[in-house]
Order: structure tokens, then C-alpha cells, then sequence
């Protein structure tokens, strides 16, 4: 299965995160399952309009990795515009790389970042 995942830092090194179910108030980034017929920066960008009220006018790929079967794709999106919002998926906000390193699905987010270079403060 492909899922897909966007990465968002600008306002300093907030990135943006969405909360997800389960575990309950655990960060990840926005996305999911690319749909029939979709690419996955097709999707890359639904996603983010879904759970999060932007629009991307570009997206670049910048990591490629798996949790677990999934295929992920992770793209940067160096300038957004619409309002932030929260939607059924989670609440939508701006935080530390640490909030998502740690959260929803933290071995990937970790590799994620550091392969981006990114630096993390322990969990």
C-alpha cells in the first residue's frame, strides 16, 4: 500500500502536524492512502487540503521511506496559503519536530527527519 505525507516548515522550525485517533492527541504529518487513478503528490495535496485548510501550489519530494508495508512519500511544500483549520481526521497545528518525531508513528518520523537532517531533541 502507498500513503503519502506532507512536510510543511516555515514559521520558524514548526512543522505542521495533524492529531491522529489512535493513539489518542499523537502528532503526525498530513496525509494518507493515495486514491484510484491518483499520484501520490496528487494525493500529497489532497491530504492536505482535507485535514488541514491549505493549498499547496507546489510540492517537492523529499523522502521516500516505509512504516512497516507502507510505501511513504513525503513532500515539502515551501509556500501554503488558506486558513488552518482542524477537521475530522484531527486537529491541525503548528509544532515542534520533536511533537511529531515522538508521536503518531514515531520510528518513521525519526528516520524521516533525520535523513532530512533535521535535528531532534530526545523523545
Amino acid at each position: 500500500m502507498t500513503d503519502v505525507g506532507c512536510v510543511l516548515t516555515f514559521r520558524g522550525d514548526a512543522v505542521l502536524a495533524v492529531s491522529r485517533p489512535q493513539p489518542p492527541l499523537r502528532f503526525g504529518l498530513p496525509g494518507g492512502g493515495v486514491d484510484p487513478g491518483e499520484t501520490p503528490i496528487q494525493a500529497a495535496a489532497r491530504e492536505l487540503h482535507e485535514e488541514t485548510g491549505y493549498r499547496a501550489p507546489v510540492l517537492e519530494p523529499v523522502y521516500l521511506g516505509r512504516n512497516g508495508s507502507r510505501l511513504i512519500h513525503v513532500f515539502f511544500a515551501p509556500l501554503v496559503h488558506g486558513e488552518l483549520r482542524s477537521s475530522h481526521e484531527g486537529i491541525a497545528a503548528w509544532v515542534e519536530p520533536e511533537v511529531v518525531a515522538c508521536g503518531a508513528f514515531p520510528g518513521f518520523a525519526q528516520r524521516m527527519f533525520r535523513g532530512l537532517g533535521v535535528p531532534l531533541r530526545a523523545c
